[in-house]
């Protein structure tokens, strides 16, 4: 046996197989995952088959689950070349457009307006310090023009419907196959109501916390957020070129989330373990703004905020 985390162990068999473990706490109980699991790979998603759970309980006490490899696409991207990483995007974009094409029976029955308002008041205070976030990044001078684009990288955002899907996206919830490069999603516990752009953004976004040196990675690119953005099509409805430029959006405000953040950090104001996560903060500031200033689409608000960094 192996600890993964603090509630996930591999268990290695004598005949060479492997599973995963799971156990759950009064605040992360397992029924609605093992739930969620079973729904998704009933409908062919890239997600751990569910192998058995503790019947005695109402609430599992542990769950067992197909062993999806060793390595996340967190740690992933921090080692692999340029056009592996451009390979993992389009893989990605499959992945989480699966998983929304499955939700969207219940998408469909509409969104509640306290869901709504929720994801506007938690989207508030972040679009609150988006721009002096960048502003900080690039070290350059916030002007009127600035702030007339990034309104409309805001409308852009709240312009786009929810949703429902995985609530705990990040790169790290992605597990890369030891011997292929497929992809599953992991950690499905929580499921609700948010911006599909949102998911697959953040869910391509490296930050290697707690690595030496760690530096922010991406695996979108332009043809990654192009087949997500025709996904959503697919499934949901809308013009192509719209949901680019809605994809494109939220992959900006993540990063600017991030420079926000890694600027706490800079100044001393950031958690001990953000502050410990996040060190060596020039490496991470200088590779992210790379991965802000990686153009993803023709047009749209938030290459027209790139444009203007670039020429600062």
């Amino acid at each position: 046996m192996r600890s993964v985390s603090g509630r996930v162990i591999q268990v290695e068999t004598a005949t060479g197989s492997s599973f995963a473990v799971k156990f759950g706490n009064p605040s992360a109980p397992l029924a609605r995952e093992v739930a969620t699991l079973r729904f998704l790979a009933n409908a062919a998603c890239p997600v751990p088959f569910v192998i058995a759970t503790d019947l005695t309980n109402e609430d599992p006490a542990w769950l067992a689950t197909e062993w999806a490899g060793t390595r996340t696409l967190d740690a992933f991207l921090g080692e692999c070349d340029g056009q592996e990483s451009e390979d993992t995007g389009l893989r990605l974009s499959d992945a989480v457009g699966q998983i929304e094409r499955a939700f969207a029976q219940v998408t469909q029955r509409g969104v509640p307006d306290a869901a709504r308002a929720m994801a506007l008041e938690l989207f508030e205070p972040w679009a609150t310090h988006a721009v002096d976030g960048l502003a900080w990044l690039f070290s350059i001078e916030v002007t009127e023009r600035w702030h007339t684009v990034m309104a409309r990288v805001f409308k852009t955002v709240l312009g786009a419907p929810l949703t429902v899907g995985p609530l705990d996206y990040h790169a790290s919830n992605v597990v890369v196959g030891d011997l292929d490069p497929s992809l599953t999603l992991v950690d499905l516990g929580a499921i609700g109501y948010d911006w599909p752009g949102r998911r697959f953004a953040q869910y391509a976004i490296s930050v290697q916390s707690g690595v030496p040196r760690g530096e922010f990675r991406t695996a979108l690119t332009p043809a990654s957020v192009t087949q997500f953005a025709r996904h959503l099509v697919d499934i949901h409805g809308g013009d192509l070129a719209s949901r680019i430029n809605e994809v494109d959006a939220h992959s900006l405000m993540i990063a600017a989330i991030a420079a926000t953040q890694l600027r706490i950090v800079e100044v001393g104001e950031a958690s001990a373990e953000r502050t410990v996560g996040w060190g060596a903060a020039e490496t991470r500031r200088t590779s992210l703004r790379r991965v802000v200033l990686r153009t993803l689409t023709g047009d749209g608000p938030a290459n027209e905020i790139r444009g203007l960094l670039a020429r600062s």
